[in-house]
């Protein structure tokens, strides 16, 4: 069977109960299936003959979720892989759509995805091992039915997202405070990412589940004499939590009406993020 990539993908996110944040993984992907770098195309000969055009690229693109889906995420893969391999191709690479290195990428995805492998026969593949140099080793091949699973460093990791959470900040050029709106984490590492980020965006964190929280930056900023804040939330993508976040935000303008609140939306299903992802499955 002729591919047009070497290559499946599979996009991974947290999972919800609210169908928007599935809904919004979805639109990413085909974002990407429309954003995927084409093949460079031949030029007329010096005699003025045309040469055969490259094939374009249509990669085959799934989704999947580590919580709330109806079956585990190591059967999801599982059956991507067989569906991937089915259709001819010899490798999945996996995208966690998470934006800091918390348990789930650290710990969960890898172990699901080992799961996945062991089911599968297959032999996981980290960093840039070739499927040669396996075989070499191993004296046999070492992915029994030919499918070779690959995990991409997190969504998070690019450096790409830094830029796009400054482009919205920009976005608000009256604001004279900027506030980073994250989950939040009790491990302090994870909190640590944000606050790092955040000072380099000339914003102060703030944390939906932990302190300091959104009200807390707010009454700083009033305090310390800010009149309009810009509120950037560190989400991919609409759900619960910024609906909430939202209604949080109408109260504090009540609490401060003094104060000007602007509230950005989240990172979103964009053909920027598109291309992040891009470069992190292609990398």
């Amino acid at each position: 069977m002729p591919l047009n990539s070497p290559s499946a993908y599979l996009l991974v996110s947290h999972g919800s109960r609210d169908r928007r944040p599935q809904i919004a993984v979805e639109a990413l992907a085909q974002l990407l299936r429309d954003a995927w770098p084409q093949p460079a195309r031949s030029t007329a000969s010096a005699h003025g003959a045309i040469a055969l055009l490259s094939p374009p690229v249509t990669p085959w693109i799934a989704t999947a979720a580590l919580e709330l889906a109806p079956q585990p995420l190591h059967e999801q893969i599982q059956h991507a892989a067989q569906q991937a391999f089915a259709q001819g191709y010899r490798r999945l690479v996996i995208l966690p759509l998470f934006l800091l290195a918390g348990v789930h990428v650290r710990v969960d995805l890898p172990a699901e995805v080992k799961l996945a492998q062991q089911a599968l026969g297959d032999a996981i593949r980290y960093g840039s091992a070739s499927l040669a140099a396996q075989r070499s080793r191993n004296g046999i091949a070492s992915l029994r039915n030919g499918i070779d699973l690959h995990l991409c460093p997190h969504l998070g990791s690019h450096a790409g997202l830094e830029a796009l959470l400054a482009q919205t900040f920009a976005e608000f050029p009256q604001a004279t405070a900027r506030i980073l709106l994250a989950h939040g984490s009790r491990r302090t590492p994870a909190n640590r990412q944000i606050a790092s980020l955040a000072d380099r965006l000339q914003a102060v964190p703030a944390y939906w589940s932990v302190a300091p929280s959104l009200s807390d930056r707010i009454a700083e900023r009033v305090a310390a004499g800010d009149r309009e804040i810009a509120i950037v939330p560190y989400f991919l993508f609409a759900g619960g939590i910024t609906d909430a976040i939202a209604q949080s935000v109408q109260e504090l303008s009540t609490q401060f009406p003094d104060c000007k609140l602007h509230l950005a939306a989240p990172l979103g299903a964009t053909r920027q993020l598109a291309e992040i992802a891009i470069d992190l499955l292609t990398s």
